[in-house]
């Protein structure tokens, strides 16, 4: 979402904070799971069991037939593992097939994944320490290593870094722990959720190193049933969209009739949280918290991570989740869903009317090339854009 679609969230978010009520700027919805491979070779032609696979992140090539590549890292191992992708134009994954995979220099207990596609790397959130390590995505060899600020080595064992997100530019980051540090207080109950820390990191192009830039405090939602061994309510991925919003997704583990595990995504609103960076404890209230927006919930098995795929039709993006296969039901699987902006073309001068000053502004922007007028969300400008509009147009509404 660019320029004009956040103007027009803005007026509905305006609407909304008068009534009291926060709004998402987006919604989200599953189309299908898919299973995967269990085996493939690294680099020097050794094979490997996949097993754990704890996130996933796409690559920037992309392949004939609206084939998408991607990469997934396995946690408790050194392994990398590659997998093409085709989603239809609802999202709906048609075809994954493994590909290869890589191994790493070191083994660790790696839970999420980005890409520097400019320096052709990847970053790991690691949970053990916990922090950040980056490593090439051609040899596999250790690059570098982002340490957090030091109040998460308070991380209760098993409950560091299990996510991990990065802007499209390349220049932020955002992770956090999965439940409270200890410091922090108790973890997630069947009554309360835990404290957690949302941590961002910032880098400019005079300085290649990532630096803590904010912390942020945020609670995470109550384990969904009853306390069985491992049960737990706690952040296991967060998503950075290209408009700045950031996603995260929580995962709780109990007994339940609908369900062993509860996977909710939420949109955080975070321009109003307190720093908690000097915060010894966020336990003792006296901060404002992150905002949370509720987006979906689903109750498929173990999704650990999750990345964004290609645009779709109708303003709207692929989501690509990844299952770990760590317990007893869950298997090596897939989770495509649907990300949507609810913004409308067809009152594109958001005078909230639909006339010829709707076409007349989007004229101007559709003229310009601005991405605002990218009314089919295919990433260009042409004319298949002036269709979907005046299909909306003509409809008299959002389409």
């Amino acid at each position: 979402m660019q320029q004009g679609k956040r103007r027009a969230l803005a007026v509905l978010a305006a609407a909304a904070a008068a009534s009291g009520e926060a709004l998402a700027s987006v919604t989200i919805d599953r189309c299908n799971i898919v299973n995967i491979s269990s085996f493939t070779q690294d680099q020097h032609g050794t094979q490997f069991t996949i097993t754990g696979l704890s996130g996933i992140a796409a690559l920037p090539s992309q392949l004939p037939g609206g084939a998408d590549q991607y990469v997934m890292v396995m946690d408790n191992s050194n392994k990398l593992v590659f997998i093409t992708i085709i989603c239809d134009d609802q999202g709906c994954i048609t075809s994954a097939i493994v590909t290869g995979g890589l191994s790493l220099s070191e083994t660790r207990d790696f839970e999420a994944i980005a890409v520097d596609a400019a320096a052709e790397t990847v970053l790991l959130a690691e949970e053990g320490t916990p922090a950040i390590r980056e490593y090439s995505l051609t040899t596999g060899a250790a690059v570098a290593t982002i340490s957090p600020p030091v109040i998460y080595s308070q991380r209760r064992a098993n409950f560091g870094f299990e996510s991990l997100t990065m802007s499209a530019d390349g220049r932020t980051l955002w992770t956090c722990n999965e439940e409270a540090l200890s410091t922090d207080g108790p973890l997630s109950t069947r009554s309360a959720g835990t404290w957690i820390r949302l941590q961002r990191f910032n880098r400019n192009e005079m300085s290649p190193s990532f630096v803590p830039t904010g912390q942020f405090a945020y609670r995470s939602a109550p384990i969904h049933g009853s306390n069985i061994t491992g049960a737990r309510s706690g952040v296991s991925e967060l998503l950075l969209l290209d408009d700045g919003t950031l996603i995260a997704m929580e995962r709780s583990f109990a007994f339940s009739l609908n369900g062993f595990f509860q996977s909710r995504f939420y949109e955080l609103k975070v321009d109003e949280a307190t720093d908690v960076g000097t915060f010894a404890s966020i336990n003792l209230g006296g901060l404002n918290p992150v905002n949370k927006v509720s987006l979906f919930t689903d109750s498929v098995n173990n999704m650990e991570g999750i990345c964004l795929g290609r645009g779709l039709p109708g303003r709207s993006q692929s989501l690509i989740g990844v299952l770990d296969d760590g317990d007893p039901i869950t298997v090596n699987s897939l989770v495509a869903l649907r990300l949507t902006s609810p913004f409308c073309f067809a009152d594109y001068n958001l005078d909230g009317g639909v006339d010829g000053g709707d076409v007349d502004s989007y004229f101007v922007d559709w003229a310009a090339g601005d991405s605002d007028a990218d009314a089919n969300s295919d990433g260009g400008i042409d004319g298949s854009d002036l269709a979907a509009f005046f299909t909306e147009w003509v409809n008299g509404g959002c389409s």
